[in-house]
C-alpha cells in the first residue's frame, strides 16, 4: 500500500516563492544572520541588523575650514547611514491555525477573574500553529522550527546561558507553537517617546474597535474592560480579508 503525496496547491507555490524573495520566510534557516535581538526596556525586540554606513571619501577640492568664499564641491555628499531606525521584524511563515488550544477570540476567551488571567488586562489572545500539510510547506515546517530555536537560543540575557528552546527539532520536540497576541498597549508607552495620545483619535463609542463595541465572551465584563478606557488602548490582531481590509472582531 502505497503513502498518498501530500497535497500541492498553486497559490500556496506562488504565497511561499515571494515570502522566500522577501528574505523574512521562517522556512529559510539563512535568514538568522540578518536579524538580532535588541534589548528594550525589560525584554528583547527582534530587529534587522544595521547595515554598514557609506564611508565618505574625501574631496581634494572640498575647503578644510569655514571659509566665507569657499565654495564645496556639489558631488560631496555628507555621511549619510543605510540602516534604518531599529523596528521590529515582521517575519512570515505559512502554517495551519490548529483547532486545539484555540483562544485567538477578540477577549480570549475571557470568562472573568482565574489563575491564568487575574484580570481582564492579562488576556492574550492565542492559538496553536502546526504543519499545514500542503506541499512545498509541509516539508518547510521541521526548518521553521529549527529557525525559531536559532532565534530564541540567541536570545540570552547578559549573565545568562541559553536554556532549552520551545522549538526543539528532536524526535520528542515540538510538532506546533504558540503564537499569542498582545491585546492592550498602556497610553503612556506614547507619552515616553514624547507622542501624546488621544483616545478619541482613533474610536468613537460607535467604532467596532471600542471599549463599548469590542466583543466578549461575557457580556458582564464589560465595566472591567470600560475601566481601562483611559489608561489603555485596543490593539486588533493585524488580520485581513482578501480584500487587505482589517478583520472586524466580531469576526474572529
Amino acid at each position: 500500500m502505497t503513502t498518498p503525496n501530500p497535497p500541492n496547491s498553486p497559490t500556496v507555490v506562488s504565497a511561499r516563492d515571494r515570502l522566500m524573495r522577501s528574505g523574512l520566510y521562517l522556512g529559510d534557516p539563512s535568514i538568522c544572520s540578518n536579524f538580532q535581538w535588541l534589548r528594550e526596556g525589560r525584554g528583547h525586540m527582534l530587529v534587522h541588523v544595521p547595515e554598514p554606513a557609506s564611508e565618505v571619501i574625501p574631496n581634494p577640492s572640498a575647503p578644510t575650514s569655514v571659509d566665507d568664499d569657499a565654495e564645496v564641491d556639489s558631488d560631496l555628499k555628507p555621511d549619510v547611514p543605510l540602516s534604518q531606525p531599529n523596528e521590529p521584524a515582521i517575519l512570515s511563515v505559512i502554517v495551519r491555525i490548529d483547532r486545539d488550544d484555540f483562544w485567538l477570540m477578540a477577549d480570549g476567551g475571557y470568562l472573568g477573574p482565574n489563575n491564568v488571567c487575574k484580570d481582564i488586562l492579562d488576556v492574550k489572545p492565542s492559538c496553536a500553529l502546526s504543519n499545514p500539510g500542503l506541499e512545498p510547506v509541509m516539508s518547510d515546517f521541521p526548518l521553521v522550527l529549527q529557525t525559531l530555536q536559532q532565534f530564541t537560543q540567541r536570545c540570552v540575557t547578559p549573565g545568562f546561558s541559553s536554556g532549552k528552546s520551545f522549538f526543539s527539532v528532536d524526535q520528542n520536540g515540538a510538532r506546533r507553537f504558540k503564537l499569542r497576541h498582545i491585546l492592550f498597549e498602556s497610553l503612556d508607552s506614547h507619552s515616553e517617546d514624547g507622542d501624546t495620545w488621544d483616545a478619541t483619535v482613533q474610536t468613537t463609542a460607535t467604532d467596532a474597535y471600542s471599549f463599548e463595541h469590542w466583543p466578549l465572551t461575557k457580556e458582564r465584563n464589560r465595566a472591567e474592560l470600560l475601566a481601562l478606557k483611559n489608561t489603555y488602548r485596543i490593539l486588533p490582531l493585524p488580520a485581513y480579508d482578501n480584500t487587505n481590509d482589517l478583520i472586524q472582531p466580531s469576526a474572529y
